[in-house]
């Protein structure tokens, strides 16, 4: 090498170490800040949202609640305290959390809102932070008579990020711990789960009309290692299970993705997404695409990943790995996470889980359609799903109209729309947000947010269960 070259890469090693270095010097002063004199807020400058504009300084002189508990909500809580806003509560649905606090804020159920008079006569105001179940929660929230919601997305932006990112440090594993066990790998994960949530400015400047998909289960595999009687993806039901060929995941999420501006998360899942052969092909060409923010795999730790497989995901910065720990079943569970630590491909291990009214097959005729209708307004269907060219907003509907179990005399409701070069962007907006039910809810008892019934998780059925096929 000739000493020309060796001074210019020199150089360019000096230049990049400086750049550096002024980078982690901001966020010092940041973070600094943020302990003496209040965090500085100049990244929460007005920005422009469905609702029009906010500026989250002008909350100081409102009582605030915040819903649901998440890395949004908490790292919200510990900005707007140090700003001296209002923290008066958290509202959560998980009854594991009610009861606890985190810095000094108690946490209770959504119907606790309902009582609150501060929050109508004060001028108090829920900021909803759940960027998958948002929808969902707002919902509920207005059936419990409060109308002061505020959209996190409306305040927010992904140029947040580093500021998000180092107050959730500040945030102690044990405080997430005594909050609920389920929390407490949240830090390990922190840095994708605010990119979940937090939209491109590119995103945030579209027209009003944007269509941007909170979530979205990629279902690659009916094969699955276990058969749990209550799974939500209903592999139970399906004796002869197949698998999406790799072709049609990458034709269909093309084809989806002509129609949606922007998708927060994916999603990929089974059955067993480690069964699929092909599931690193499909993991990099979702997470090279730019309309889509954070990849999950969802295993339940029965099967083990080569290592070939592990080098492949460790190369994608924005994807994880969600591991389903279900006791003696979930085998192969510390012999992943090693794995993962290895490669460092960040991983969050779900504890002690609780499984709520998961939704049932049911007589087709056993409601009338006003009741139907009931049942699909109040169901907690957040979940978009794509099986090949398949989609539906509902992953139950995906899996009935798979199973054939939707009577043809409800086809004109429509579950699913098979994607084509033809599907125009209209007919899958219109799907989207569509308020009449579905042909799939006429035979689904839906899974309903206010429903508190405990199911023991991953209970085993000894053959797949029976149903009615059309």
């Amino acid at each position: 090498m000739n000493t020309r070259l060796q001074l210019r890469i020199l150089h360019l090693t000096s230049v990049c170490s400086v750049v550096y270095l002024f980078h982690r010097a901001i966020l010092y002063i940041i973070f600094a800040k943020s302990k003496s004199e209040g965090l500085d807020l100049s990244p929460f400058v007005p920005i422009s949202g469905r609702n029009g504009y906010m500026d989250i300084t002008k909350l100081k002189s409102r009582p605030i609640y915040l819903m649901p508990i998440d890395v949004i909500s908490l790292s919200l809580c510990v900005i707007l305290q140090s700003e001296g806003c209002d923290v008066r509560a958290f509202f959560d649905n998980n009854s594991a959390t009610h009861g606890k606090s985190f810095r000094g804020v108690n946490i209770s159920s959504p119907t606790a809102a309902e009582k609150s008079k501060t929050i109508r006569s004060e001028g108090g105001v829920v900021i909803v932070s759940g960027y998958k179940s948002g929808r969902a929660i707002s919902t509920q929230l207005q059936e419990l008579g409060i109308t002061n919601i505020l959209p996190y997305d409306d305040i927010l932006s992904l140029s947040d990020f580093e500021l998000f990112l180092q107050v959730f440090k500040t945030v102690k594993s044990k405080e997430l711990y005594d909050i609920a066990p389920v929390l407490s790998d949240l830090n390990i994960t922190a840095e994708l789960r605010i990119k979940q949530a937090l939209l491109p400015q590119y995103v945030k400047d579209m027209k009003e009309d944007a269509q941007i998909l909170s979530h979205l289960n990629l279902v690659i595999t009916e094969r699955c290692s276990l058969r749990c009687e209550s799974c939500s993806t209903l592999i139970q039901y399906f004796d002869k299970p197949e698998e999406v060929s790799f072709e049609d995941a990458k034709r269909g999420m093309q084809l989806l993705l002509n129609s949606i501006d922007y998708v927060r998360n994916i999603s990929i899942l089974g059955g067993e997404p480690f069964l699929h052969s092909r599931l690193a092909d499909i993991a990099d060409f979702v997470c090279q695409s730019d309309r889509v923010g954070t990849v999950t795999i969802n295993t339940n730790a029965t099967i083990l990943p080569d290592k070939p497989l592990c080098l492949r995901l460790s190369t994608y910065k924005n994807l994880m790995v969600v591991i389903s720990d279900y006791g003696k079943l979930s085998k192969h569970k510390n012999e992943i996470i090693k794995l993962l630590k290895f490669y460092g491909i960040p991983y969050e291990l779900l504890r002690d889980m609780v499984w709520y009214g998961q939704a049932k097959l049911i007589d087709a005729h056993s409601r009338n359609d006003d009741e139907v209708q009931e049942t699909f307004r109040t169901c907690n269907m957040n979940c978009a799903a794509l099986y090949g060219l398949m989609f539906s907003k509902c992953q139950s509907a995906l899996s009935l109209e798979r199973l054939r179990a939707i009577p043809p005399e409800y086809s004109e409701y429509e579950s699913v729309i098979n994607l084509s070069n033809d599907t125009c962007k209209q007919s899958v907006i219109k799907h989207l947000n569509s308020e009449k039910a579905m042909g799939a809810c006429f035979v689904c008892s839906g899974k309903s947010r206010t429903n508190t019934e405990r199911i023991p998780p991953a209970i085993q059925a000894s053959k797949p269960l029976l149903y009615r096929k059309y």
